[in-house]
């Protein structure tokens, strides 16, 4: 294992992409990839909490945490022997507009780790400071903010969601002004750091740099005239991230066909695990989107409360661009939009991109239907299902039924019994709604879908070979491994975040190991009462990009 002085560096991308000359920290235009920058150094670093399991992937000892060293090289206020800090530049239609360069603002990439396995992680730091894409911002991130990304980016990976990691949370005595519900009225935060751990941190709008003038905005990327940086960065995805892509095609152009179909397929993938946990992104940019399939960029992030395909976890978001039922188009939208990038660059290729991304709704569909079938334990699969599950989210809808809870109760349900009716199950699912329909007209609804629910059982075990027994052991197997009993609720992060403000940090220590266990089959999180029918206050929180 390794300490903090011997990380195997190795900083390919620095070394293979285009470098921006200048080496002053100011706003301006970058021609080139990436741009050298040293992170700002803050006061008082304090480490809040770490996931071990992030650091290990770095091939860390864990021992390195009972050091002080941690917090100064995690933060930014010293330099890990070896790294090479970088800031990324990239471009972005945000809210379906081009917005021309963005670029790491406030994020510092420290470099890139080969661990025992071979395999590469990037370490960027969060919240370290000004960069030369930071425009008229300070550079940092707030406690609020850190507290929500650093837990949610590990809730996710323990969901089975492909995702960047976070590695450590670090805290200083460092003030920065926020003004959070853009309103005039500025509070005095703490400047806090997240230590991210990815592949890497490349993303859609990173091919974007060379994209020209847009007939809306009039932006251009700043690297307009020059597509050979866009195939520079292309080669260099490819070969080192998509390295079986690189050896099986020989020619440039049908690995990027083969590079856009995978990502395709990635995307597709991620995106149908967040619908099928009622995650919601909240910012689906194309700045805020990775070349390597994972969720990144943890802004006004929210999972479902009650069932709700029109939920909006960004206030920002008047139009509601980006609420949950939406989020499969905008993915497609966006890799489109990376496809035009790509075939500037590529124009050989064009058409084929344009195939790839129209089988976008087919590889969403598939993967969404898979994981649908095991939350509700089916094991064949039948044309009709999708009319169940749709019909199961109406009945939620129109109960405002728990989205997390219910689909936990449903393994509960039993075929031994005769009337649906009298099912244990349907007080349970009852507990789980918001009593805006009449209670009565609730029961009639849930004893509908359950009595279709129930003959699709009855169908799915009469072609298994098993018997009842080992069928209903497999089948509550897959369901308790495929629905969560703890989702990072937003009252739940709020409540850690306020007491965390107070320099109180053991509810964020506690709701971590929850949501690194969030199928937890033995109950020992039982006594917090974390699944829960959230409270009704927790309807009006509401979330901004100010951070």
């Amino acid at each position: 294992m390794q300490n903090f002085h011997n990380l195997q560096f190795d900083n390919t991308a620095i070394n293979q992409l285009p470098l921006d000359p200048i080496t002053e920290n100011y706003p301006r235009k970058v021609n080139a990839c990436f741009s050298i920058v040293k992170p700002t150094p803050i006061l008082n670093p304090k480490l809040v909490h770490w996931s071990p399991r992030a650091l290990q992937l770095l091939d860390l000892n864990l021992n390195e945490i009972k050091k002080p060293d941690i917090a100064n090289y995690l933060s930014g206020n010293q330099l890990l022997p070896g790294s090479q800090p970088i800031a990324h530049c990239y471009c972005g239609h945000q809210f379906g507009q081009f917005a021309g360069q963005l670029g790491d603002g406030r994020a510092i990439s420290l470099g890139e780790i080969i661990n025992r396995k071979g395999e590469r992680w990037e370490i960027q730091l969060k919240g370290s400071g000004k960069t030369p894409y930071s425009r008229q911002a300070d550079g940092r991130a707030v406690l609020r903010s850190s507290i929500r990304e650093f837990l949610c980016s590990e809730a996710m990976h323990h969901l089975g969601i492909p995702t960047t990691r976070a590695a450590t949370l670090i805290t200083s005595d460092t003030p920065v002004e926020r003004d959070v519900r853009y309103d005039g009225n500025t509070i005095i935060e703490k400047a806090t750091v997240v230590s991210r751990i990815a592949p890497t941190f490349i993303r859609f709008g990173s091919f974007q740099i060379a994209d020209p003038p847009d007939s809306l905005t009039g932006q251009s990327g700043p690297s307009f005239g020059n597509p050979e940086i866009i195939r520079q960065l292309t080669n260099y995805v490819i070969r080192y991230h998509y390295p079986h892509i690189f050896k099986d095609h020989p020619s440039k152009e049908q690995r990027v066909v083969a590079f856009a179909e995978e990502l395709m397929v990635k995307t597709a993938k991620m995106v149908a695990l967040w619908q099928c946990c009622g995650f919601t992104h909240g910012v689906l940019n194309t700045d805020n989107m990775s070349i390597a399939g994972l969720t990144i960029d943890y802004g006004p992030f929210g999972f479902l409360d009650n069932y709700d395909p029109d939920f909006i976890s960004n206030a920002s978001d008047k139009e509601g661009r980006y609420k949950f039922k939406n989020q499969p188009a905008m993915c497609k939208w966006n890799l489109q939009k990376l496809f035009i990038s790509l075939g500037l660059a590529f124009p050989q290729i064009k058409s084929q991109l344009d195939i790839i991304s129209e089988n976008f709704c087919t590889e969403y569909h598939v993967n969404y239907m898979t994981k649908m079938r095991k939350k509700l334990g089916l094991f064949k699969a039948r044309a009709d299902d999708y009319k169940l599950v749709q019909s199961l989210l109406d009945t939620m809808q129109e109960t405002h039924g728990d989205f997390t809870n219910i689909f936990r109760n449903l393994s509960q349900f039993s075929l031994s019994t005769l009337a649906v009716d009298n099912d244990p199950i349907l007080p349970l699912i009852l507990k789980q709604t918001r009593n805006n329909t009449p209670y009565q007209r609730q029961g009639e609804l849930w004893i509908e879908w359950l009595k279709v629910y129930k003959a699709r059982l009855e169908y799915d075990f009469s072609s298994q070979t098993d018997n009842f027994n080992e069928w209903q052991s497999r089948r509550l197997y897959m369901m308790n491994h495929n629905n969560p009993r703890y989702i990072l609720r937003n009252y739940l992060a709020q409540q850690a975040i306020k007491q965390a403000e107070s320099g109180n940090y053991e509810e964020v220590k506690r709701l971590f190991h929850l949501l690194s266990d969030p199928y937890d089959q033995s109950g020992k999180y039982r006594e917090y009462e974390y699944d829960k029918l959230p409270p009704q206050w927790t309807t009006k929180l509401t979330l901004t990009c100010s951070s």
